[in-house]
């Protein structure tokens, strides 16, 4: 099971994530993040940039979407080296997001 991001574009993330949802019902889920899924415009700093990559605010979406199955979490493959910081800001926050989003599950 996998989603593309043409099919993100042709289907609609929401579609996309009920669909996703749908697949893998109410599990737990552990949530590894390869940064090079973003496309290099948002996240250049990666060591195998994919063009026509999802934005950060699907990103978003989608972390916030499954943050209640969420029970881990990684980022892999950012690269400084490749950019001027961006990738790393952003991971930082994607990271952010989710031990926010995480905490509040549990506080909330």
């Amino acid at each position: 099971f996998f989603k593309t991001s043409f099919e993100m574009k042709n289907k609609g993330l929401k579609t996309i994530l009920n669909e996703t949802k749908k697949h893998f019902n109410d599990k737990k889920m552990y949530l590894t993040l390869d940064i090079d899924v973003v496309d290099p415009g948002y996240a250049p700093g990666t060591g195998t940039p994919e063009p026509f990559g999802i934005t950060a605010f699907d990103l978003l979406e989608i972390i916030d979407f499954f943050s209640p199955q969420i029970i881990g979490f990684d980022v892999v493959e950012v690269n400084p080296d490749f950019d001027n910081g961006e990738t790393a800001i952003l991971a930082a926050k994607i990271i952010r997001n989710v031990i926010g989003n995480i905490s509040f599950k549990k506080d909330g």
